[in-house]
């Protein structure tokens, strides 16, 4: 994803350099990668793969969200200007990742964040209750699709849409995954119903 962005495009090698690494890209990158990564080593390793999506699942939730409050206190992801009594004005003239100064700004981090300390309590209690296998790391991909999608509308972005139109490109990621979530959750419910019909 990160290839997308025309200063990487044009600087290839820019990928690799401490930059980037400190500034991890950005999250659906190293989030697809290390799902493809975490599937091939469940199966290498004998594991059921969604059953052990499962029980990580609450921990991404809980762990993305403690990285948004990094991304709060690097002062990048920043939200639009507004002039809401929650609005969080960046001062610090020795930030480095671009954000407007004295500007007063949604804190999309937060928002971020809080949405993922409440998908990780769902999460959590739902997992109590007797599930199938798929349903709990589906619940994840549902909401924080959802969520994501969401506060890109509240989020300024500080590189073009390669894709153009009104939605940016994290909104068509945060909508397959969200998509891909919602499979998990209701289509083999659907599909379990309809082979009980045929017999």
């Amino acid at each position: 994803m990160i290839a997308l962005d025309p200063e990487y495009r044009a600087h290839p090698m820019e990928i690799f350099t401490l930059a980037t690494l400190q500034s991890a890209g950005i999250f659906f990158g190293g989030f697809l990668l290390a799902l493809v990564f975490a599937y091939f080593y469940m199966r290498a390793q004998g594991l059921p793969v969604l059953a052990t999506s499962d029980i990580f699942a609450p921990g991404l939730a809980l762990g993305h969200g403690i990285g948004r409050l990094g991304c709060f206190a690097a002062g990048c992801c920043w939200g639009r200007p507004t002039h809401l009594p929650w609005a969080v004005t960046f001062n610090n003239p020795d930030a480095t990742t671009g954000v407007p100064l004295g500007v007063p700004l949604h804190p999309t981090q937060l928002y971020e964040a809080f949405a993922e300390g409440i998908i990780c309590l769902v999460l959590l209690h739902r997992m109590k209750r007797e599930h199938r296998d798929g349903l709990i790391i589906g619940m994840y991909l549902l909401l924080y699709g959802l969520v994501r999608f969401g506060v890109e509308f509240l989020r300024m972005h500080d590189a073009s849409n390669p894709l153009g139109g009104p939605l940016t490109l994290e909104q068509w990621l945060a909508l397959a995954v969200a998509a891909a979530g919602a499979w998990l959750v209701f289509m083999p419910r659907a599909e379990a119903r309809q082979a009980a019909l045929s017999h």
